[in-house]
This record gives C-alpha cells, sequence and structure tokens, in this order.
C-alpha cells in the first residue's frame, strides 16, 4: 500500500529517491516525469492498459452477470481471454475454412432426418402436440412459420392449404460448398448473422433443426437475447 492517492501530476511528485508521494512505486504510475523525479525507472507502466479500459473494463462488465465481486472479476477476465482469443483467430485463420476431408463425399442437403408420430400431412386438426421428442416445436408453430414464408393468414383455411406442403426436417445440413453444420442434443451450432440490431447488439442465434420446404432449405433458429445492459 502507498500513502498516497493516485496522481498524473508531475508538480506534486515527492522529491528524489521517493515514488510520487511515498517510499513505494504506485501501479498506476504513468508520466515520464514522474518516474525521472523518482530516481529510477522500477515502476508499474499501465499506460496501456489504461488506454483501453473502456474496452476491457466497460464492455467486459456489460458481457457478463453481476455478482460478488471475485466471481464478477473473474467472469470479466474469462470474457476477455475468450473475446481476445476469437478476435485474434479471426486474422490467423482463413475467411473460408476447407470441410473435414470425410464429409467431401457428402452431397448437398440434409442428413439425420427425423421422422414424426404427427405430422402436417396426417389427420386430426393442426394442434398443440410436439413434432418430435428431439424437437420441441408444436406443429402449429410449424405451421405458423410456413404461412408467413408464404404470405398466408395464421388461420385454419392457410393449414389446410398447407397440408400438401413437402417437408423434411434433419439434425445435420451440408451446403452446396461442402461445410456441414448441425443441429443435435450433443451439438447445436451457433451463428452469427451479418449487422446488429438497434441498438448494436450483433445478431446471434442457435440451430434448432433445418427443414426443407418443397426443395428449399431452410435453418430453423433461436435468437440470443442481449444483456440486459447492453
Amino acid at each position: 500500500m502507498t500513502d498516497t492517492d493516485d496522481t498524473d501530476d508531475e508538480h506534486q511528485t515527492g522529491s528524489y529517491n521517493y515514488y510520487s508521494h511515498g517510499a513505494y512505486a504506485l501501479t498506476h504510475q504513468h508520466w515520464v516525469r514522474q518516474v525521472i523525479s523518482a530516481g529510477g525507472f522500477n515502476v508499474h507502466d499501465v499506460q496501456g492498459p489504461e488506454a483501453s479500459h473502456k474496452f476491457n473494463m466497460h464492455l467486459a462488465s456489460l458481457r457478463v452477470k453481476h455478482m460478488e465481486n471475485n466471481g464478477t472479476q473473474d467472469s470479466m477476465l474469462r470474457f476477455m481471454c475468450y473475446h481476445t482469443v476469437f478476435e485474434e483467430l479471426k486474422y490467423v485463420m482463413p475467411a473460408t475454412m476447407r470441410p473435414p476431408r470425410k464429409e467431401r463425399s457428402l452431397k448437398p442437403g440434409l442428413y439425420m432426418h427425423l421422422n414424426f408420430h404427427n405430422n402436417l400431412g396426417g389427420p386430426g386438426a393442426i394442434g398443440d402436440k410436439f413434432l418430435h421428442p428431439k424437437l420441441r416445436l408444436t406443429e402449429k408453430e410449424i405451421a405458423n412459420l410456413i404461412c408467413t414464408r408464404k404470405g398466408l393468414p395464421l388461420n385454419d383455411a392457410s393449414y389446410l392449404q398447407i397440408r400438401t406442403v413437402q417437408l423434411l426436417f434433419g439434425q445435420k445440413f451440408v451446403r452446396e460448398d461442402g461445410r456441414v453444420f448441425w443441429a443435435t442434443e450433443l451439438r447445436r451450432d451457433i451463428f452469427r448473422m451479418g449487422g446488429h440490431d438497434k441498438h448494436g447488439n450483433a445478431l446471434c442465434c442457435e440451430a434448432v433443426c433445418f427443414l426443407t420446404i418443397d426443395a428449399v432449405a431452410y435453418a430453423l433458429i433461436r435468437w440470443f437475447q442481449p444483456h440486459p445492459d447492453s
């Protein structure tokens, strides 16, 4: 501990053999004249980290859950670690990663198809029955998504029209360039879309499943919610 507050005013520094006002080095020693007045360079220069406080303190604080001090601090440090690592990876990794060699023989489309006991083409009204234990979406939710995509009103008449629509659900999707995406219990791929919302938050989502509607493939996603302080 020192016997003075942090200061960057060189006119208030101590005499020869003193670090600022006290006999100990301050961890926030910044300026050349202060270093010279202390009679040596046995001080910690944190000018760089200080200059980036807005990033490494403010941003990290908004991105983690606030708990007791030590827990919050650990979460902020972990956020900074991950953020730095993945930002650096953008520079060292190629823009388009090649798919694994074993996947190159796969044709574009859906794999690991999910077969449903309840489906939109079956008997009975389209209701709130779950489609599959591994896909916790109801018939009506899927029907509403299809109606919205096709510009139909969300009513029973529209549900009757889409019974003839050919649907294929899958947990694995291979893109034309060979890139493979997953939506299983063990692995649900995370996507970051282009752009951001009106608050500046990145558009990030998780894959729920993949769906082909009349030969057109879609990804059903679950949007992430931004932190309430962001």
